[in-house]
């Protein structure tokens, strides 16, 4: 129980001063921002907005992915005193390549709904600069 109170507080005191969380080339950032500034390289990011403006950007170093699971996503923000059933938004992007939402994104949504989000999900396509807006 201690050990795991310790890790606990060494995230959040990393979250708090450093402002990122890493996790091998994972990197989660907190904050409060204008989320079109994020998409202007050609990485894959997901950016999870909540109604006071406090996000969260997940992003890995791929052009073609965020490599991030719905699961490990929801638990990051649990860690940092956020339930996904709160967002209002969720938007992530393609560099490159579809204007469309992949299975790997509808799998996503489906599995965060499923945790009780209801908000927006969202599809910014760079080579258009296209927001898509996913609907079941």
């Amino acid at each position: 129980m201690r050990r795991c109170i310790v890790f606990i507080s060494i995230i959040l005191f990393s979250l708090a001063f450093a402002g990122t969380l890493s996790s091998d080339d994972l990197r989660v950032y907190r904050g409060n921002f204008s989320y079109v500034e994020f998409y202007k390289d050609p990485l894959e990011k997901l950016i999870i907005q909540f109604p006071d403006g406090e996000w969260f950007l997940f992003t890995t170093t791929h052009e073609h992915t965020v490599d991030m699971n719905a699961w490990r996503c929801v638990n990051i923000l649990k860690l940092n005193g956020r339930d996904i059933a709160e967002a209002n938004v969720v938007i992530h992007n393609h560099p490159m390549g579809l204007a469309r939402f992949t299975e790997g994104d509808k799998l996503f949504f489906n599995v965060i709904s499923d945790y009780g989000f209801k908000g927006l999900f969202l599809l910014y396509h760079q080579p258009s600069k296209k927001i898509y807006k996913y609907v079941e």
